[in-house]
Formats: C-alpha cells, structure tokens, sequence
C-alpha cells in the first residue's frame, strides 16, 4: 500500500503510514465489479499504482533539490563572512568612515588637528575633519545659487544621488583635506611659484641654490622636507584663539585693519552663506599660535557643528585670508 499523502510504501496491513503517520485510503470494492466487469476494475488499479509510484519519486526529487539548495547556500554565506572578516569584500552595512566621532569644543579640535598633523599620520588628519558629514548635509542647490556657476574642479561637490556620487564626493572631499606636506618646503625657497629651470641649466637661476645640478636639487628637496618634517614633529601650541578675542591678537601683532574687515558686516554675511550652504549648525575660524625651535608660527583653520560635535572644516579660512595666507599655506611663520 502507498501512502496517498507522502507516497511511502507501507506493509499491506497498515493502517496509518510508517513515514508521516496519516491513515492509508483504502479504495472501496465492488464486489459486482469483480463480477461483471473484471476488466475495468485491474486497470484502475495498476494505474493508482503507477500514479503514486511517480509520487514517490517526485517527492524524493524534490527532497534531494531542497537538501542540494540549502547545503550551497550554506556554503555560501560561510565563503562571504570569511571574505568579509578578511576584508576582501565588505557587506553593504559595514560602511567605512572616515572622520572621527568628533570634539565637544572648538578648542579640542583644534588642538586634535595639530596634534594630527605632528603625528605625520594622514588618516588621524582627516578623522579630525568634517568627511560624511559635510559630504552629507552638503546643499548642492545652495551652493549653486550662491556662486552662478558650477566648476567640477573646484571644490564644488556633485549632487549625492547615488551610491556612486556620494562616493566620488567623499574622494574629493578628502583631496580638499589632505594635509599639504609637499607645500612645507616650497614656501622655503619661493613664493610659492614653479621654480623654472633655463634652457640648459646647469648653475641655477638665482633661485635654487647656485651650483646644483637636477639631481643634487632632488636630493636638496628631499633633504629640506625631512627637515621640515623633523620640525613640524616638535611643534607646541602655545595659544589657541577664537574671534572673539580677536581684537587683542590684532593689537599685539598688528592686524587692526585686516581683522576689522573680517569683523564687518560683509564678511559676515559672507560667513553666514557659507554656513547655509554646508549645512552646518555652525562655524568658526581660529587662530592657532605655534612655537617651533624658538619661532612663532600661526595656523587659522576653519571649524565646523554638526549636531553637538565640533571637526575641523578646512585648513584655511576666511581669517588667513585677510591675514594674507594663500590657500596652500596652512602654516605661516611670523618671526620673518
């Protein structure tokens, strides 16, 4: 007897199913069948036999199906969490960051720049900065309306509608960051213009140290930036100052005329655009004083709120601007 329900083959004396326990239907006979009409009553058989023979075998089928489908998705999963754990691929959520958890004051991040910066760590910098979070309440539209003019090479971003743009966004925002090291020695020995050799130039043109050839130059670069680096390493923070105070640094260092133009109602409306426009709670320029072997140098980076947490906006701000900064020097010596 073959169960009607599950198709197992059961002793002919069952009455319930050795495999899923349902009773077994057993076909009523008409004995006049037999009789009169023995033919039409072996062919219903033989073919209920058949049909749940081929039962039988479907549901085996499918068993094996399932157990195949179950076993390579179990596979699976094993191979892509020992890939994610190796860092090979990374699942959707586990989304890289890579600006800090940020500073309750002002004066912390600030003091966490520096601090950065004279790590020589690249990544400790930029988790000082704004990375997702400038990236992510960036008003694009804002920013437009603001300037007339979009300029994909400026430090304009692209609208963050996709995955793709969000993720182009945050690659330029940490090339804005990015602490300009190669910048230390060029302020040693320019302006901050190319240096152009001559037309076979072989004595130097007054510029770079007379009598260097192209590979004595390189090696003269290289060995000037480890220098700047070695002190950059031993620089100490002697005073950090918000705008409020302002005032007394431009009377000690004489910046009335730059700082009261700063102070002026245009400015801060000009402030106050830029504020929109990234959509920060709020910013702020500092200035950082520096002592460096016996030498005062100054930094004034821009901060920024998001929320109730303070990062560092951008190496320079408006305050350096007035003060004469160019946007590639984040650090200026003012004994000279």
């Amino acid at each position: 007897m073959f169960c009607t329900q599950c198709g197992w083959e059961n002793d002919s004396n069952n009455h319930f199913c050795n495999k899923c326990g349902n009773p077994i239907a057993r076909p009523e006979v008409d004995a006049g069948a037999f009789v009169g009409n023995t033919l039409q009553s072996v062919p219903q058989s033989s073919m209920q036999r058949e049909n749940t023979s081929e039962k039988k075998r479907a549901s085996h089928g499918w068993k094996y199906l399932g157990v195949g489908i179950v076993a390579t998705a179990v596979t699976l999963v094993a191979v892509f969490a020992i890939l994610n754990v190796l860092g090979v691929i990374q699942f959707a959520s586990k989304k890289q960051t890579f600006e800090g958890a940020g500073y309750k004051t002002p004066e912390e991040a600030a003091r966490a720049y520096v601090e950065a910066i004279r790590s020589m760590d690249v990544r400790r910098v930029w988790s000082t900065f704004a990375i997702e979070s400038y990236v992510e309440n960036y008003d694009f539209v804002a920013n437009v309306e603001r300037l007339n003019v979009y300029t994909p090479t400026m430090q304009q971003l692209a609208p963050s509608t996709n995955e793709f743009s969000y993720s182009a966004n945050i690659l330029k925002r940490l090339n804005d960051v990015s602490p300009p090291y190669s910048a230390l020695w060029a302020y040693e020995i320019t302006d901050g213009s190319p240096i152009i050799f001559p037309s076979g130039y072989t004595e130097g043109n007054g510029i770079i140290p007379d009598g260097l050839s192209y590979s004595q130059f390189s090696d003269y670069l290289e060995d000037l930036t480890y220098e700047q680096l070695q002190q950059i390493q031993s620089m100490e923070i002697t005073e950090i100052v918000l705008p409020d105070s302002f005032s007394s640094v431009a009377r000690k260092y004489g910046f009335e005329d730059l700082l009261e133009i700063y102070s002026g109602e245009a400015n801060a409306n000009n402030l106050e655009r830029n504020r929109l426009f990234i959509g920060a709670d709020e910013t702020v320029d500092v200035i950082i004083f520096l002592r460096i072997n016996d030498e005062e140098y100054i930094m004034t980076p821009s901060l920024v709120r998001y929320g109730d947490r303070w990062r560092v906006l951008s190496r320079t701000s408006n305050v350096g601007l007035f003060l004469g900064f160019s946007y590639y020097q984040y650090m200026v010596n003012i004994d000279k």
